[in-house]
């Protein structure tokens, strides 16, 4: 599913635009259809993004929105972390 909620979406926008700024880097987590780089490109141009499903990086032109793309599994990434929080249960 590429498109999010609609439901506090505002309410999202607004607090990411008083926590961050343009000084700050941002990661999209599931990118889907770029939903959030659309809504803060003027706010935050600096997003990277992860997404898993490859064929929305083509249908949504995903490389064109974000700085860097990433397709990949988050624990691809993240592994040492993930081992790590998953070791402490």
């Amino acid at each position: 599913m590429p498109v999010s909620t609609g439901i506090f979406k505002p309410e999202a926008i607004e607090f990411i635009k008083n926590k961050f700024n343009s000084d700050h880097n941002v990661l999209d987590i599931g990118a889907g259809c770029g939903t959030y780089s659309q809504l803060l490109k003027d706010h935050l141009p600096r997003m990277d993004a992860i997404e898993i499903f490859e064929p929305y990086v083509e249908a949504y032109n995903l490389k064109e929105q974000y700085n860097n793309l990433y397709i990949k599994y988050i624990y691809e990434i993240f592994y040492f972390n993930w081992i790590n929080i998953n070791n402490m249960q």
